[in-house]
């Protein structure tokens, strides 16, 4: 079916030659029916517009374009199965289009706003890509240099957007969870084996229990490389955001 609708003054209105086509009927007789409703209806101007518009000759003939309120008063007279189907098309139609004009500005200064609200949004969303994109970039720039400070750190920062530092403790047993399946070692064990040979030497308790798994890691070059792969990957999973101003003030919220 052809387009039901155009725009005409700012309405959404049909013509009386578009509903002759539609409904089956002589274009006369739709005529006859709305100047018939010129006589009875009192607002009959607020519903109906005469014009004329080029014929399949290309001679002007006289028709009538009509808003919904013209449209539902002239068809209320139209019946059968048939009838029905097409005057709910008009009427979803006419629906869709009076949505689609709630949604476009009505003066200057309202498409002006929208236009600059539309490139305050655009901006935004640049910025976060920018933003992730480096944040991407200072991850993988994570070496063997200085390592442990930065492993910490980073575990840190997604303590802290998780919401503080009791998260800090799961996620530093996830980051050894994810060590242990990737290098397929125990780190626990390893932990507890050097405590054990501590304290046959005679170390001390407090010593002892210093011991972590960033020890045992740092004595492993290839746990190191993986240890820092499962921490990078960590940091894009959790989208932190590890600018070194960022950082530092993490740390110190923590106070861990």
């Amino acid at each position: 079916m052809k387009n039901l609708l155009i725009m005409h003054n700012q309405q959404a209105v049909t013509s009386s030659t578009n509903i002759a086509e539609t409904f089956n009927k002589q274009h006369a007789h739709i005529l006859r029916d709305v100047d018939q409703l010129r006589k009875d209806v009192s607002n009959f101007g607020e519903m109906f517009f005469e014009t004329t518009e080029p014929d399949s000759y290309g001679r002007d003939r006289r028709i009538y374009l009509m808003n919904r309120d013209g449209f539902t008063l002239l068809a209320m007279g139209f019946t059968g199965s048939k009838a029905l189907h097409f005057k709910v098309e008009y009427i979803n139609a006419f629906n869709q289009m009076e949505r689609q004009m709630l949604q476009q500005p009505k003066s200057q200064a309202e498409l002006i706003a929208m236009m600059a609200q539309n490139n305050v949004e655009q901006e935004r969303r640049l910025s976060l890509v920018e933003q992730e994109q480096k944040n991407t970039r200072e991850i993988l720039a994570l070496t063997n240099n200085d390592w442990r400070n930065k492993v910490n750190a980073i575990l840190n920062g997604i303590a802290l957007k998780l919401g503080g530092g009791q998260y800090y403790s799961d996620i530093k047993n996830e980051s050894y969870q994810l060590l242990e399946d990737r290098a397929g070692c125990s780190i626990s064990i390893r932990v507890n084996n050097r405590k054990a040979k501590m304290a046959l030497r005679g170390s001390s308790k407090s010593t002892i229990n210093k011991t972590t798994a960033l020890d045992i890691i740092a004595e492993d070059k290839k746990l190191i490389a993986v240890y820092i792969t499962v921490v990078k990957e960590m940091a894009v999973k959790y989208q932190l955001n590890i600018a070194r101003h960022r950082l530092e003030e993490e740390l110190e919220a923590l106070s861990l």
